[in-house]
């Protein structure tokens, strides 16, 4: 678990991000999930591009996998769209 920002809809928003590599896919992806204690990241899943910047800068786009983000608003599941950017 680290710090991570999400770009989204031209805005930045701090958050902590929890990640794994999804090794029964193939080819193989990434999910996890960001969280932010402070922050109501709902709006997050209804944008449309999305991308996780973690501390050295590497960028991946992402989608959210909650079926409803309204239970707990300051946490989100994602998946990669592509090659984990860890």
């Amino acid at each position: 678990m680290g710090p991570a920002d999400i770009l989204h809809a031209g805005t930045t928003t701090h958050v902590t991000a929890r990640l794994a590599t999804d090794r029964t896919s193939r080819p193989a992806t990434w999910e996890g999930e960001i969280r932010s204690p402070d922050t109501d990241l709902r709006h997050i899943a209804l944008t449309g591009t999305k991308q996780l910047r973690l501390p050295d800068g590497t960028t991946a786009e992402f989608t959210t996998t909650d079926t409803d983000p309204h239970t707990n608003p300051d946490t989100l599941q994602i998946k990669g769209t592509g090659p984990a950017p860890f």
